[in-house]
């Protein structure tokens, strides 16, 4: 089973760069250089020259995060509390993340001496968060899910002996769910959770866009790659709702059609692979993300409603890698790497759907060859953070007398393994 849901703690945003074991194992290092497997279908077709046969590689990653929230002051003013910011109670929101299984599957097929075929089934963008629903932030966010699937069928074209492109579609589908807590600000006591409405928004989307690759051979022992992959506007049509709203706000309870756009970013990347000597690989790759092209979320309601915005104020950002292959003999390789992501959350609009913060990869693995034509891989990646701050305003039944504002305060902590696993088999 492909899944595509994961915890916030994938790379920059909720890009997910561990689509195999190979890559994980080194930090995600030289991904667009390396060009060794049936995965650098995901990473660069242009790599699929340098396989000599049909391959088939299926991969696993198991996801654990560890996120734990401090209530640093979260307050709710509504006419119950004489207008004043009174301290909103609620517990602490456990885990929001669960070990979560993320799949991949590529294949390679050669035609002749200059072309290959290839095709990939991967989830490149992904967050999973759930939080309880009588937690402190609940008036921002109790669930949000992303699932993305992606079908990327592509080709590569060997121009020389040292120069290769390549090309392929992405046919992603999208599905998203976006669920929190309405405040019932003419109860008596609206700062329990019980006085609570629930708002949800779901809906789906079926999109396309596109990536292109290039791998140069710039000597015998040193290859360069450089990949991009198109932004990609997923047009989502769903449902939302309000409902559990009791009393005199019943009324305010309501269904409706929907529509928004979710802009996911271009990436850029360029990376080296070089062997000083017969057994040993050393990687590099920087990695540039367009995503301030997710600065909103604009909500249309096809009831007649008042569209709504939901400001996101993602940045541009980048991710800088360095890691090494050690061959130790024909049927073991050793992996390690390092990583730097930079984050694109800034504090002013940073929410609990997604309290991304700057992070550092550690990573190792190794490669098990039983036969010639078959390879077991493992890796393993810790991820650490930094200590991203929640300063969160939202106004609820804004103009009207019962108006509720309500600014969530919170401090972070996290940290997240991945255990992947990769069957490479040439056929």
């Amino acid at each position: 089973m492909l899944l595509g849901a994961v915890d916030w703690c994938m790379a920059t945003g909720f890009y997910v760069p561990q689509q195999t074991a190979y890559g994980a194992g080194r930090a995600n290092a030289g991904n667009v250089a390396m060009a060794a497997r049936a995965c650098t279908v995901f990473f660069n077709p242009a790599g699929m020259t340098r396989l000599t046969g049909a391959e088939i590689l299926i991969g696993v990653n198991l996801v654990t995060p560890s996120d734990r929230f401090q209530n640093r002051g979260t307050t709710l003013n509504a006419p119950a509390t004489a207008d004043k910011p009174t301290n909103l109670l609620g517990g602490r929101g456990r885990n929001p993340g669960a070990p979560t299984p993320v799949a991949s599957l590529f294949y390679v097929q050669p035609l002749g001496s200059r072309w290959w075929v290839g095709v990939g089934l991967s989830s490149p963008f992904g967050l999973r968060l759930e939080y309880d629903s009588d937690w402190f932030g609940r008036y921002d966010s109790i669930e949000s899910e992303l699932v993305t699937l992606d079908l990327a069928p592509t080709v590569a074209y060997r121009l020389s002996e040292t120069l290769s492109v390549g090309a392929g579609l992405n046919l992603q589908y999208a599905d998203m769910t976006l669920t929190s807590a309405i405040p019932n600000t003419l109860a008596p006591n609206p700062l329990l959770a019980t006085a609570d409405g629930r708002s949800k928004l779901t809906g789906n989307a079926l999109s396309l866009g596109f990536n292109l690759g290039l791998l140069w051979n710039i000597t015998p022992n040193t290859r360069l790659g450089a990949h991009y992959r198109s932004g990609i506007n997923h047009a989502i049509d769903g449902k939302s709702s309000v409902s559990g709203l009791t009393g005199a706000l019943a009324a305010a309870n309501f269904r409706s059609s929907i529509d928004t756009q979710v802009r996911l970013p271009d990436i850029v990347a360029i990376g080296v692979a070089h062997q000083p000597t017969q057994r040993a690989t050393l990687l590099a790759e920087a990695q540039w993300f367009g995503w301030s092209r997710f600065d909103e979320l604009n909500v249309h309601y096809a009831n007649g409603m008042p569209s709504v915005r939901l400001p996101q104020g993602y940045r541009d950002t980048y991710a800088l890698s360095a890691g090494a292959e050690y061959r130790y003999n024909d049927a073991f390789t050793l992996r390690a790497g390092v990583q730097y992501d930079r984050t694109p959350t800034v504090d002013q609009f940073r929410n609990t759907g997604l309290p991304d913060a700057n992070r550092i990869w550690t990573a190792l693995g190794f490669s098990y060859r039983p036969r010639r034509r078959m390879e077991f891989t493992l890796s393993y990646q810790h991820v650490f953070f930094g200590h991203p701050r929640i300063n969160n305003s939202r106004s609820f039944y804004e103009k009207f007398p019962f108006q509720g504002d309500v600014v969530t305060r919170a401090r972070v902590d996290a940290a997240v393994d991945t255990l992947s696993f990769a069957l490479n088999y040439a056929l």
